[in-house]
C-alpha cells in the first residue's frame, strides 16, 4: 500500500475548530477555520501549554506540525504531542504515530507509530478519532512483521501516562 497522509486535511480542520474554541470566546469563531493565528492568540496558547494544558499542548503542536501561524517544524510539534500524549491526550498519541510512521522530526520507527495509533485507539472517548487511529495502526501492521507488532503491543500496553 502506497503511504498516505495521516488524515492532514480533516485534522487540520478539527484543530483548527478546537484552536479557534479554546482562545476566542464563544460566539466568535469564524465561518471557515484561521489559516494562521494572531499573536495575541498564539501567546494565549503558549501560556496554556506552558500551564501544562494538554489540549493546548496538543493544539500548539499542531500548529507546528502543519504550519499555522509558525514555521513548520516537525521535531517542535513532536515535542509538544509528546507533552499532551504523556498525559493521555489521544490527538497527540494519534499525531505522534503519524510522525514516526513517516519519519518527520523522527526518525522513521513503524514499532513506535504502531504503539502510538494504538494507545490514541485505546484513549479516544469520540468514536470518529478512536476509529481513524484504529484504522492508521491497522494500515501500518500492514507491512511490519509478527514480532515488530509484538513489541509494539507490548510497548503500548506498558505504557502509563503521567499524571494530568
Amino acid at each position: 500500500m502506497a503511504p498516505r497522509p495521516y488524515c492532514a486535511t480533516m485534522r487540520a480542520l478539527f484543530v483548527a475548530i478546537l484552536l479557534v474554541a479554546l482562545v476566542l470566546p464563544i460566539g466568535h469563531a469564524p465561518a471557515s477555520p484561521p489559516s494562521d493565528i494572531s499573536a495575541a492568540d498564539l501567546q494565549t496558547l503558549r501560556n496554556l501549554a506552558a500551564q501544562g494544558n494538554s489540549t493546548a499542548q496538543y493544539n500548539f503542536g499542531v500548529l507546528y506540525d502543519f504550519r499555522i501561524g509558525v514555521p513548520q517544524d516537525f521535531a517542535t510539534a513532536r515535542e509538544w504531542y509528546q507533552k499532551a500524549a504523556a498525559k493521555g491526550h489521544a490527538g497527540a498519541q494519534n499525531n505522534l504515530g503519524g510522525l514516526y510512521e513517516f519519519g518527520r522530526g523522527v526518525t522513521r520507527n513503524d514499532v513506535l507509530a504502531y504503539m502510538w495509533y494504538s494507545l490514541a485507539a485505546a484513549h479516544s472517548a469520540d468514536d470518529e478519532w478512536r476509529d481513524l487511529a484504529a484504522e492508521n495502526r491497522d494500515d501500518i501492521a500492514g507491512h511490519m512483521t509478527s514480532a515488530q507488532i509484538a513489541n509494539a503491543k507490548k510497548r503500548a500496553r506498558e505504557w502509563k501516562p503521567i499524571q494530568k
